[in-house]
């Protein structure tokens, strides 16, 4: 039986990742991209699938990942700006969360290789407890996920929820109230 990817990291492998902090319980895949760990802060009964990568660039804006999270395979944590994801949440496949952004209003043209001038456009990103993220959405700089909501799969969440409710398409409106 085949599986996909290799195995979880042993706890002598995560204990030399010198990560801000670390609860217990962490199932991590080998092939998670951890980028900036001393800004990185894992609660406990966290898993994170295959081919995840996480920057968290600014000790000033950390990454925070509380208790019984799971993150599915593929997502991308752009940190710049700060990431906090509380306790029961589950992030679908291929999710990504950009706390810093280009600004593609901005006159500025520079791109990553460009000597050009940039804008980046930075804010914390926050999802509350309870959350569920479905496949392929992004949550762009300044978006906050209520408690107990949902954000459909392929939405675009650019701006701030109300609890228990579920919000889906581009960018992300509310459907309904959870019950």
């Amino acid at each position: 039986m085949m599986h996909f990817g290799p195995t979880f990291l042993s706890k002598d492998a995560l204990a030399k990742i010198t990560f801000g902090g670390i609860g217990k319980n962490c199932l991590i895949k080998e092939n998670v991209g951890f980028y900036f760990t001393e800004n990185i802060f894992l609660g406990s009964n966290i898993r994170i699938d295959d081919n995840v990568i996480i920057i968290a660039s600014s000790s000033e804006a950390p990454v925070v990942i509380d208790d019984y999270v799971h993150i599915a395979s593929g997502c991308y944590l752009v940190g710049k700006g700060g990431i906090h994801i509380q306790a029961h949440t589950t992030l679908g496949p291929n999710v990504s969360i950009f706390s810093a952004s280009d600004d593609y209003t901005s006159d500025y043209v520079g791109g990553a290789v460009s000597p050009l001038p940039k804008k980046l456009l930075i804010d914390k990103v926050d999802i509350g407890p309870k959350a569920i993220v479905g496949t392929s959405a992004v949550l762009m700089p300044g978006a906050k996920l209520g408690e107990n909501c949902s954000l459909g799969a392929l939405s675009m969440l650019k701006t701030k929820t109300k609890k228990h409710e579920i919000y889906a398409g581009i960018p992300a409106k509310k459907i309904c109230e959870k019950k």
